[in-house]
């Protein structure tokens, strides 16, 4: 995903479904990486997934949502204080497009 098509995404809102990101380092070769977001146009807010060979984490945000519904975003169940703000989940895809690794901008939380 180069990042003019992640621009698109968000921009575009296409987040809302949630997108999946795999990260081979060649043609067949074995996953090394794996991120998943989502966002919901309605609060600007959105979450992320991140896993690698050294674990999986979620997002963490400031508070866990107050209308206690579930999070399920890109088909996966989030926790509910992985949302974080759209503009720093810009940051933190762009930074992966970069690195190639689990954005530094961005508090996690182990998947459990």
């Amino acid at each position: 995903m180069t990042t003019s098509v992640l621009e698109q995404l968000l921009k575009r809102r296409l987040a809302d479904d949630g997108v999946h990101v795999e990260d081979h380092p060649e043609p067949g070769a074995p996953l090394r990486a794996q991120l998943v977001f989502g966002a919901r146009v309605e609060t600007d807010l959105g979450a992320i997934y991140y896993t690698d060979a050294g674990g999986a984490w979620f997002s963490r945000g400031t508070a866990a949502r107050a209308d206690g519904d579930e999070l399920y975003l890109a088909e996966l169940d989030f926790p509910l204080d992985s949302e974080i703000p759209v503009p720093q989940l810009r940051k933190a895809l762009l930074e992966y497009e970069q690195t190639r690794q689990r954005p530094t901008g961005v508090d996690w939380q182990p998947a459990e």
